[in-house]
């Protein structure tokens, strides 16, 4: 057993060895600590020759505990002698260093067999080895070690710095990527990053000749600070397209999952976003606990928006802005609500006669809020300088595939995919709706049948014969209370699995009608996925609002219910069960690594095992510290994360949207539910943000995206429900109008819906989207980008030299 755990390290060393020789020139020098490590090896911590003290990097036992290690090693008879030098090695366990907080991108490659890598085929891949891309996929798919060199040749040529970590049983490498200043330099101007100059504060383009003019020019350094965010989108521009490491690159055979880095800046935002109610560290002020009481009220709806778009980028910033304005609009519905539901409890009835206007009124204030949202929405963009990002170029797909027909023109090959993706979506939605109405007329029909024999069963109670007992034995038979309580039951049931089932085939609908970008792809799948949602969301409460007769209690039960037990528990579910998750996760990743620590031979030899003397025990003990090392990175954990998207998060509050604007006179208390859960749930989708998941791409974008055209229509849906409203489940048109006849009552709501959506549409028109002093600033951004693009091309005619150009940018500030 001991021979065969030292000859399995003495592989893992050699093999060590071989990356380190087939390594490209620039990697680590035995000689000097750099920390600019390009290896593909097993020890790619950067280090010298000596073993690291605590002097030159934190040291931290978690996961693994030190003292229980030593303790384990200290009882080894053979191992006495190298029990110092491991007590030196193990204070470099624990978390990354600084230098290591640096680095924007990890690339996991997929586990391989500890011996899949022979000498033998390594020497035939070596004498074999051909220029870049000269290979193809099942060339790399049969050697994996020759891709994964590959992979480290492409990031290098793109001029990114990275180093390599292994897991403890080094059957996985992750590889950090990061950029150099001058490299982030170059992404910047040839991705066009808009930078801020100084004096007028105007984005602009960035490029080499106007760096000196910017606001995050650093003239000590002669260096252009980048946020966190610029520095991620840069390195993974870079790694897909100079590196050509996309979806569809001949290396994704070895390539398991390619995620952005968390930072040593998320503690901050954490503190300022999750703990918001905690007293800052320099204000003695807030000890007291009713002033973090206060904090905890008065500031719920606070939110560091500036520091969400730098760190987590601004589509991600944008829904929190969205979610935070529309639960302050909700206080004005909520106190009118509390008013007409006061009202409701002391005449004991739902039926009120401020029901027409408090009606009206949340039709016109859902077309309001969306004014003030565009507003607020461009400026938010501006300030983070992504206004108008969706009208500008954005990078193609990687799925999409430039495939014309022979037959039909492209215009008409793609709308003919709209049109059959159409049917499929018409088809789906007929189907729920079919089996909703189904299951609910049947438990209507029966519970009244059921009311009906209850009613007569104390008389025939009375006199008990056999046609009796026959009678009640019939109207309470085992089919009666299936069809009356398991068919809404299973109903319920059904919803996840068509949820599910319908959005695999939005999905790949969505990639067969070949979108040329990613906004264009993801708009064309919100599009198919959140009607289906919205219809068997809505339908229940449509069906007995509409079509059962006068049961608006029915719909204030089923509304109230749908708020009470479906969002606040989803709150619950989306923060607890990741992060249950995540510890458990956790858990098993410290007993594995636990486990093949007591394997390893540096600690479970005894005297009549393998005996290490002088410089090997050193060394052997030196590279069992730098696994454990590698082992306890906190990247590994976040690798294991789930992946965050806004889309269910958005979902969540238009069908909230919806509850609120659709239903709340027959529920006015809807609005004070939103807004008690909207509080709740800034703070646990922030939680999930920092803690259960793993950092998102900091994708830009200049607003809610698609989302505002369903939001749109979903005011005028609001519109048409509320006339329909007052017209259908109250009586107050025939209060207000006495004697009306059924068909001037249809007019008048006519009448109300258009007069509704006219005040819509002009509030829309007349309200401009952007205050006065931001269209100014937009004016003069357009005129000094038309003077550049003419420079460009006057440049581009009648070379300059580099002075030139620079004096010619001063003159343009």
């Amino acid at each position: 057993m001991e021979r065969r755990r030292s000859s399995r390290l003495s592989r893992a060393l050699e093999d060590v060895n071989d990356l380190e020789a087939a390594a490209l020139p620039g990697r680590l020098s035995t000689e000097t600590n750099d920390e600019h490590v390009v290896s593909f090896d097993d020890i790619s911590i950067s280090m010298s020759s000596s073993v690291p003290t605590s002097a030159n990097r934190r040291p931290r036992m978690s996961p693994l505990r030190k003292d229980s290690l030593l303790r384990e090693a200290a009882t080894t008879k053979s191992l006495g002698s190298i029990v110092a030098s491991t007590d030196n090695a193990a204070s470099c366990i624990g978390s990354l260093s600084k230098s290591e907080s640096d680095f924007d991108f990890a690339i996991l490659l997929k586990p391989h067999r500890g011996d899949e890598i022979a000498a033998g085929d390594d020497n035939s891949m070596r004498r074999h080895t051909a220029p870049l891309g000269r290979h193809d996929k099942a060339f790399y798919k049969k050697y994996p070690h020759q891709a994964k060199l590959e992979l480290l040749r492409r990031l290098h040529r793109a001029g990114l710095e990275t180093k390599a970590i292994r897991s403890l049983d080094a059957k996985q490498t992750l590889v950090q990527v990061k950029a150099p200043q001058a490299v982030l330099e170059y992404g910047a101007d040839k991705m066009k990053l808009k930078k801020q100059r100084r004096g007028d504060f105007l984005w602009v383009d960035y490029s080499h000749a106007i760096r000196e003019t910017l606001v995050d020019y650093d003239a000590a350094t002669d260096a252009v600070r980048f946020l966190d965010k610029e520095k991620q989108t840069i390195v993974h521009r870079l790694i897909v397209m100079e590196a050509a490491l996309d979806e569809h690159s001949d290396l994704n055979g070895i390539v398991e999952q390619m995620l952005p880095l968390h930072k040593a800046n998320l503690n901050l935002l954490r503190r300022s976003w999750v703990c918001y109610w905690r007293r800052p560290v320099v204000a003695s002020r807030w000890t007291h606990g009713l002033r973090c009481l206060f904090r905890l009220v008065w500031h719920g709806l606070d939110q560091p928006l500036d520091d969400v778009a730098q760190y987590f980028g601004e589509k991600v910033a944008f829904y929190f802005a969205w979610v935070q304005m529309y639960t302050k609009w909700l206080l004005l519905p909520t106190l009118a609500g509390i008013y007409l539901f006061v009202l409701q409890v002391q005449s004991q009835s739902l039926d009120q006669p401020l029901a027409p206007v408090y009606a009206l009124f949340m039709a016109v204030w859902a077309s309001v809020f969306l004014v003030a949202w565009k507003r607020r929405a461009n400026s938010l963009a501006y300030r983070w300088g992504v206004l108008g990002y969706e009208d500008d170029d954005e990078d193609i797909r990687a799925d999409y595939r430039d495939a014309t027909s022979k037959f039909l023109p492209r215009g008409c090959t793609r709308w003919l995919k709209y049109a059959v993706t159409f049917v499929v979506v018409v088809v789906f939605m007929a189907a729920i709706l079919g089996v909703m109405y189904f299951a609910f007329t049947t438990r209507d029909r029966l519970q009244q049948e059921s009311l009906a024999v209850q009613s007569n069963l104390t008389a025939q109670w009375h006199d008990l014969t056999l046609a009796n007992l026959a009678s009640i034995r019939d109207g309470l038979s085992i089919g009666f209370w299936f069809y009356l309580l398991l068919m809404p039951m299973l109903y319920g049931l059904c919803i996840p699995v068509f949820d599910m089932a319908f959005s695999s085939i939005a999905t790949k609908l969505t990639k067969w009608e070949n979108h040329k970008t990613e906004s264009a792809y993801q708009s064309a799948l919100i599009l198919k996925v959140f009607p289906f949602r919205c219809v068997h969301v809505f339908a229940s409460l449509y069906y007995y609002a509409f079509t059962a007769g006068d049961n608006l209690l029915q719909v204030a039960i089923q509304l109230a219910t749908f708020m009470l037990s479906g969002q606040m528990w989803n709150n619950v579910v989306k923060t607890g069960i990741p992060l249950f998750r995540q510890r458990y996760q956790l858990r098993q990743r410290r007993l594995a690594t636990a486990k093949l620590l007591k394997e390893s031979p540096i600690f479970t030899v005894d005297s009549k095992g393998l005996v290490l003397k002088g410089n090997d025990s050193t060394a052997v003990a030196h590279h069992q510290c730098i696994r454990l090392e590698q082992a306890s990175s906190m990247v590994w954990e976040e690798c294991q994360l789930d992946t965050y998207d806004t889309f269910d998060d958005y979902t969540e509050m238009l069908i909230q949207f919806g509850y609120v604007s659709f239903f709340s006179i027959a529920f006015p208390l809807a609005p004070l539910l939103a807004l008690i859960n909207n509080v709740v749930s800034l703070r646990a989708d922030a939680f999930k943000l920092c803690h259960t998941m793993q950092r998102p791409r900091a994708l830009k974008a200049s607003g809610i995206g698609i989302w505002f055209p369903v939001l749109q229509t979903m005011s005028v849906i609001a519109v048409i429900t509320n006339c329909l409203h007052v017209a259908f489940t109250t009586t107050q048109i025939e209060h207000y109008l006495p004697g009306i006849s059924p068909a001037d009552k249809v007019w008048v709501v006519f009448f109300a819906e258009h007069a509704t959506l006219f005040v819509q549409i002009c509030i829309a028109y007349v309200v401009p989207s952007m205050a006065k002093d931001l269209r100014v600033k937009v004016r003069a951004e357009k005129a000094f980008a038309k003077q550049a693009s003419a420079n460009a091309a006057i440049a581009k005619q009648f070379p300059l030299d580099q002075d030139e150009v620079a004096l010619h940018a001063e003159k343009a500030v």
